[in-house]
């Protein structure tokens, strides 16, 4: 019984320590930070505190994290410490769901964003194909739109595939 008491005890500690989140909300600070320093800075703080050991979305999310911070570097060395590290994270994340259409289009977003002489760009056409393909299967209203608002704008679709995504 004191076994039993023990282990719900350690369950409970371990459940209790886990910082919990909710995606609408990564997502807002996520674009907030695309848009500006501060907010960069503290979706990189709220992110380094989650667990993503276990999610691939999560491990995405932390990764685009790094990868704004690069953004807003001016320091040659940490801006491209920062994006390695950052696309390092992100194609662990597509290697563990790599069905993930949410984590497909963060990195169609940072290839069709990075500077050509970064090398990262192999995955454009591979992904946008993904998306167009699986937009319509996205439950996540709020995802959806912003896919679609994204891509609708985005130099990387054709005049065709925009019509699909209207």
């Amino acid at each position: 019984m004191r076994i039993l008491l023990l282990f719900f005890f350690c369950f409970k500690l371990i459940t209790a320590s886990a910082v919990s989140y909710d995606i609408n909300s990564l997502r807002q600070l996520y674009y907030e930070a695309a848009a500006k320093e501060e907010s960069a800075k503290k979706f990189l703080s709220v992110m380094e505190k989650l667990d993503d050991k276990s999610d691939p979305l999560l491990l995405c999310y932390k990764g685009m994290a790094y990868l704004i911070q690069a953004k807003y570097s001016y320091n040659p060395g940490t801006k491209l410490s920062s994006f390695s590290k950052g696309k390092i994270m992100l194609e662990k994340a597509i290697v563990s769901d790599p069905k993930n259409i949410e984590i497909r289009f963060m990195r169609f977003c940072v290839q069709t964003n990075a500077p050509y002489f970064l090398g990262y760009s192999d995955n454009i056409s591979s992904d946008k194909l993904a998306i167009i393909k699986a937009l319509s299967t996205v439950s996540d209203l709020d995802l959806k739109e912003k896919i679609r608002k994204y891509m609708l704008t985005s130099n990387s679709c054709t005049a065709n595939e925009k019509i699909i995504l209207k």
